[in-house]
């Protein structure tokens, strides 16, 4: 396995089912994670279960179909 500690994964779709175990697997082995969803609500909740892992974690929100939306998410990624 490739070592994650410290590095920063973005996930898509992680405010349930495979997704989420995804965010969760990847702090469980070290990594920061970026969880995305639709709306970053749906994804508080997850957010706070990473950092109990002891890892970085934020989120943020974007409809992938929509182009401006995938545009502002990436700016907001490459702030962080």
């Amino acid at each position: 396995m490739l070592e994650l500690k410290d590095k920063w994964v973005l996930v898509t779709g992680a405010s349930r089912g495979i997704g989420r175990e995804i965010a969760l697997a990847m702090a469980k082995y070290g990594a920061n994670v970026i969880v995305h969803s639709r709306k970053r609500e749906h994804t508080e909740d997850l957010v706070e279960e990473i950092k109990g892992h002891g890892v970085k974690a934020f989120s943020v929100a974007a409809e992938l179909s929509e182009e401006e939306e995938v545009r502002k998410m990436a700016d907001a990624v490459l702030k962080k």
